[in-house]
């Protein structure tokens, strides 16, 4: 099966670091959390699951 990389834009990037550092303000650990789940999730093995990020 071939493996598919998601490439993510500067824009989605820097908007992902905003929302992380807006949790962050309440709890460190939950920001943690969210963050590493967006990124988990976003690591498509295949493209035809159609999300985009």
């Amino acid at each position: 099966m071939k493996q598919f990389e998601v490439i993510w834009t500067k824009n989605a990037e820097f908007d992902l670091e905003l929302i992380i550092e807006y949790i962050k303000i309440d709890s460190f650990t939950l920001a943690k959390d969210i963050f590493f789940k967006i990124k988990d999730e976003s690591d498509i093995h295949h493209p035809y699951k159609l999300k985009v990020i």
